[in-house]
C-alpha cells in the first residue's frame, strides 16, 4: 500500500504565498491559519503570522493586522526579544539574505499600519513600535549591503545631540545597543571617527555592552592597533556572564583575537582561542573563511596535531 505523506507546514505556507502573489486575500489567510496549527518551531510561527497580517492588511482588516503587528513587536517579558527580532537575528546569522528582503517590505507595511492607526485601542505607544520597526528595518538595510539608507533609519531613531542626563535606564539600555549596530554601519562605510563616536557614546550609556567592544575590536584591527584590539576582544568575551551572546558572536571575538595574537606571534594563545571557537561551533572554521584562510600554513599544521582541527 502506497504511504501518503501529509502535508507539512511549509506547503501550507508556500500556498498561501502563492494565493498572496495573485492578490488571493481571503484563500491565503486560510492557508496560512491552517500553516499556524502545523509550524513547530518559532521562527516559523513569527513567519506565518507576517504573512498573515500582510494578507489581512490588503483585506482592509485592520484591527486584525495591528492585533497580530503587535504581537510580533513586543517582547513576552522584560528579558527577552521580541518574536520578530528573534527572527531577524536568526535570519541575519544564517545569511539569508533573500527572507530579510521578504522582511524588510513586511516592515514597510508595519510602518504605514501604525502610522495610519496612532489612535487605535490596541496601539499602546506607537511611538515606540515605530522606533523598533525604524531600528529593524535599518539593521536589515544593513544587512543587505543598502549602508545610506540604513543611516537614514538610524538618523529617525538617534538624536543628533543625545542628552546623557536626561535619559532613564531603559532608554540608555536601548541607545546603547542602537549606537552599537550604527556603528557597525559606519566601519562598512569606512568612516571609523563616527563608528568611534558611536562606540564612545554607547559604553557611556552602557558599561557591559559587549557588542560596543566586539565594534571597537574591529576598529582597532582595521587601524593594525593588534594589541588594543585583542584587549576589546577580551573585554566583550569577559562580559558573556552580563549578555548571553549569540554563538556566531563569541565565536567571531575567539577567532579575531586569535587571528590577531598570530600576527603579535603568541602562538600558544591564539591556537587556544581557536579551539575555544571549535568548542562553542564545530563547523565555525568553514563559516569564517574570511578569517581562518589567513592562519599560516604552519599554524594550521600545529592546530591539526594538537587539537584535531581541520582549518
Amino acid at each position: 500500500m502506497k504511504k501518503i505523506y501529509k502535508p507539512t507546514w511549509k506547503t501550507y505556507f508556500e500556498l498561501g504565498k502563492e494565493e498572496l502573489r495573485k492578490e488571493k486575500y481571503k484563500p491565503a489567510t486560510v492557508y496560512f491559519q491552517k500553516t499556524r496549527r502545523c509550524a513547530r518551531t518559532k521562527n516559523s510561527r513569527t513567519l506565518i503570522l507576517i504573512y498573515r497580517v500582510i494578507s489581512h492588511y490588503y483585506l482592509r482588516d485592520i484591527t486584525e493586522s495591528i492585533y497580530f503587528s503587535i504581537y510580533l513587536t513586543e517582547p513576552r517579558d522584560k528579558f527577552s526579544l521580541s518574536p520578530l527580532w528573534e527572527l531577524i537575528n536568526n535570519l541575519s546569522m544564517s545569511d539569508d539574505l533573500k527572507t530579510l528582503k521578504d522582511l524588510n517590505k513586511f516592515l514597510k507595511i508595519l510602518e504605514n499600519i501604525i502610522n495610519k492607526n496612532k489612535s487605535h485601542i490596541l496601539i499602546k505607544n506607537s511611538g515606540e513600535t515605530l522606533k523598533e520597526i525604524y531600528y529593524m528595518r535599518a539593521f536589515i538595510l544593513r544587512r543587505l549591503g543598502q549602508l545610506r539608507w540604513s543611516l537614514f533609519y538610524f538618523r529617525k531613531i538617534i538624536p543628533s545631540n543625545i542628552d546623557f542626563s536626561k535619559l532613564t535606564k531603559r532608554e540608555k539600555y536601548f541607545y546603547s545597543f542602537v549606537l552599537t549596530c550604527r556603528a557597525t554601519t559606519y566601519i562598512k562605510k569606512n568612516c571609523a571617527s563616527e563608528a568611534i563616536n558611536d562606540v564612545n557614546n554607547a559604553l557611556k550609556m552602557e558599561r557591559c555592552n559587549y557588542r560596543a567592544y566586539m565594534r571597537a575590536g574591529k576598529i582597532y584591527r582595521n587601524f593594525k592597533n593588534n594589541s588594543l584590539a585583542i584587549s576589546m576582544f577580551s573585554k566583550a568575551i569577559e562580559l558573556r556572564y552580563h549578555f548571553v551572546p549569540y554563538k556566531e558572536e563569541l565565536v567571531s571575538c575567539y577567532l579575531n583575537r586569535g587571528y590577531l595574537r598570530i600576527k603579535n606571534e603568541n602562538i600558544e594563545d591564539a591556537i587556544n582561542d581557536f579551539e575555544l571557537a571549535y568548542s562553542v561551533d564545530k563547523f565555525c572554521m568553514t563559516k569564517n573563511r574570511e578569517i581562518t584562510k589567513k592562519i599560516p600554513k604552519g599554524v594550521r599544521n600545529i592546530i591539526l596535531m594538537n587539537s584535531q582541527i581541520k582549518i
